[in-house]
This record gives C-alpha cells, sequence and structure tokens, in this order.
C-alpha cells in the first residue's frame, strides 16, 4: 500500500536496497550470528532466548558502510517528508538483530516520543510467520494521550486504520513510532537493519554512534553533524549492552522449546 508519511505516519521504498547488496551482508550477519561476542571480538549478543543483536554494528560490519546506508536513508526521508526536510535530525541509533520461534505477537503500542522516526531495512522475513511488520495510519497525529498499549477495545475501534506491511527483502520501511503500531509472530527467521532519528532538540535518550576509519568516507565526512548527537550513558538502543552481560538461562530456553512445539502441534492438528 502507497501512503504519504506525513499524513499517513508511514512509508515504504520497495527495493531499497539490491539483492546483490542484500545477499552480501546476510553472508557477513550469518557469520556474526553464529558466535557469541567475548574476548574482545564483535560477534552477536543474545538478548534473550529468541532475539540476537550485532554488538557494534558500525564497526563489526564492513559489507556495506552503515554509516552512509542511514545517509541513504535520511535522503529517502526527505524525499517521502516535508516534515523532516524541513527540520534538522540526527542519526541516534543504529541496530541489526534477529529474531526466531517467537510464537507471541508484539502487541500493539506507541513509543510516545513526538519527533522520533524509525526505519527498518528487512534482511530476511517480514512475512505472516515472520514478523511482519503493522502500523495504523494516521495514528501519529493524534489529539489523545495512550499511555504504552492500546487497550483491546482501542484496537477494535481503529482496526480500519490498520495496514499489514508485506515487503520483499531489502524493502525499507520507515515509520513515525508515536503512531500505533504492531508485529505478528516470527516463528521464521526476521533479520533486520534499524536505524532511529530524532529532531534536535528532543530530550529523549539517544545512542552513541561508533565509528571506524573504513567508515569515514568523503560522504560520511561531509555530513558529520548528522552523526553527532547528545548520547545518554549507557542507556539507548546498543549502548545498552556495553557494560550488561546478558545470559539466557537454560530454564528459559527450555520454556520457550515447549511454546514452539505448542505451536506447531495445533498447526498440524488442525
Amino acid at each position: 500500500m502507497d501512503t504519504l508519511f506525513d499524513k499517513d505516519g508511514i512509508n515504504v521504498v520497495r527495493n531499497f536496497l539490491t539483492l546483490q547488496e542484500v545477499s552480501d551482508i546476510n553472508n557477513e550477519l550469518d557469520l556474526l550470528f553464529s558466535q557469541e561476542s567475548r574476548n574482545g571480538s564483535l560477534y552477536s549478543t543474545t538478548v534473550d532466548e529468541i532475539t540476537k543483536k550485532v554488538t557494534l554494528p558500525n564497526i563489526a560490519v564492513r559489507s556495506v558502510n552503515l554509516l552512509e546506508l542511514a545517509l541513504r536513508v535520511r535522503d529517502s526521508l526527505k524525499k517521502n517528508s516535508k516534515n523532516f526536510l524541513n527540520a534538522t535530525y540526527k542519526l541516534t541509533n543504529v541496530s541489526i538483530f534477529e529474531e526466531k520461534n517467537h510464537i507471541k505477537s508484539l502487541p500493539w503500542h506507541t513509543d510516545n516520543r513526538p519527533g522520533m522516526i524509525r526505519s527498518t531495512i528487512y534482511l530476511q522475513g517480514g512475512g505472516k510467520n515472520s514478523g511482519a511488520f503493522q502500523y495504523m495510519v494516521g495514528s501519529h497525529i493524534r489529539d489523545y494521550y495512550v499511555k504504552h498499549h492500546l487497550s483491546n477495545n482501542q484496537v477494535k475501534e481503529l482496526s480500519e486504520k490498520i495496514i499489514d506491511i508485506y515487503a520483499p527483502m531489502g524493502s525499507l520501511i520507515l515509520f513515525d513510532s508515536f503512531g500505533f503500531h504492531a508485529k505478528r509472530i516470527c516463528i521464521e527467521k526476521r533479520r533486520i537493519i534499524m536505524f532511529e532519528f530524532q529532531k534536535e532538540g528532543l530530550l529523549y535518550k539517544t545512542s552513541s554512534i561508533p565509528f571506524s576509519s573504513i567508515n569515514l568516507s568523503k560522504t560520511v565526512l561531509d555530513n558529520m553533524d548528522f552523526f553527532t548527537n547528545d548520547a545518554s550513558l549507557y542507556d539507548h538502543g546498543c549502548d545498552v549492552y556495553f557494560r550488561n552481560t546478558i545470559t539466557t538461562t537454560a530454564r528459559r530456553k527450555f520454556k520457550n522449546l515447549l511454546l514452539v512445539l505448542r505451536y506447531n502441534l495445533r498447526k498440524i492438528i488442525g
């Protein structure tokens, strides 16, 4: 479904990455997700029994310059949003993660941060059983407050505004996270790159944008102001994992395995 970003709060750019770019990135991520980061190595961090994140993606990933990619996403936002074009935005987080065997959908909610925009680039998944993104068009310009999650009655009342985003690998989803959004179950693997942008002067938490000399192309150097933000101290985005040891217990893994087996059994039985 084609949308107007400022009016609807969401826009989809199909084939934002070429198939070759998607293939190159996925080949590298297969390696990074195959091991845990330890003893100084940069691989992945296990967030919980279903989710892994690449540790320091701007430094660990070499198949694509993620800072240049962030600028490409910014340029797409400029083309799709007059509001974005007429304001100064900063890059405030870069994340790459994958998830699998999540039998529960992400509930309808708002991030309650007006002036923050997120983007998702699908590398794998995004289908009915692999975390398809959902959005309520126009909900970002509502005139009422919701603390975080919507009630069942609110979801029912706004059901006509719901769109499901099914887009091929390499597609870019731009969305105003103040609007109501959700995600379908993720039994099959979902792998994405996520960029976050915040309007200059906001007081929301931000994360640092690590640099490697390999990223410092002329395009990046010419846009250094875009990457400078007043990063919070280890409490947003990937920064959360700098000084926190996250472990997944065997008990939690076993419990999740039972849930997945029960889900698949129900599908077989019908």
